[in-house]
């Protein structure tokens, strides 16, 4: 029976190490990131803790339904917590490194629309528009990031970037729209303030 009891508890065991292993790994992903002092790095360690004991207890007997709305809860407490714990300057660097290759694929994507409507740009010009693109959707990041389940502080904080959105990134969205509506045109948005008349005098020809 001892030798039973103990093949038991050594297969319990075997069974919660990968667990912990996973938020270990977390843990070393984030520190990897972002410098965090030892009281968020306790904070941050509980708050994943909690999250794997609140989903490992969830109650098998729930709907598929019911399970999802429960799990949606405990990754909306987990996140808000490791939000919490960290300084504005802090979760900047962790999406800048973490959603880099994301925002540089959407950057890419609306570059592809500049330059699908209008080649007539010099490299340099476009690198400039490239950088300003990204700069700027990276700030929209971090704010979807930061406010993942506050969908109010989401569209607050939206709204105020939109003041400083780039007329490069304005033109690759008005380009987008004439595309859906399957008649691209440029000059609706002269994002080139040195090309006055540039946009205008493609449509006239």
């Amino acid at each position: 029976m001892i030798s039973i009891a103990g093949l038991c508890l050594c297969a319990t065991a075997q069974t919660g190490k990968p667990k912990k292993d996973r938020e270990r790994k977390k843990m070393a992903e984030i520190t990897s990131v972002v410098s965090i002092s030892n009281m968020q790095r306790r904070g941050i360690h509980d708050a994943l803790s909690r999250k794997r004991a609140r989903t490992e207890a969830i109650d098998t007997a729930l709907t598929a339904r019911e399970t999802a709305f429960r799990k949606y809860a405990i990754e909306k407490e987990c996140h808000e917590e490791f939000v919490r714990q960290l300084s504005d300057r802090q979760i900047s660097e962790y999406c800048n490194t973490v959603f880099a290759p994301e925002v540089e694929a959407k950057t890419d994507y609306r570059m592809s629309l500049l330059r699908e409507v209008d080649n007539d740009y010099t490299e340099e010009e476009l690198a400039s528009a490239r950088e300003k693109i990204y700069k700027y959707l990276m700030l929209e990041k971090i704010v979807y990031f930061k406010y993942k389940y506050d969908f109010a502080k989401q569209k607050e904080n939206i709204s105020r970037l939109k003041a400083i959105q780039p007329a490069s990134l304005k033109a690759s969205l008005n380009n987008e729209k004439q595309k859906g509506y399957g008649k691209v045109m440029s000059g609706r948005v002269n994002w080139h303030n040195g090309k006055k008349g540039h946009n205008h005098r493609r449509n006239g020809r």
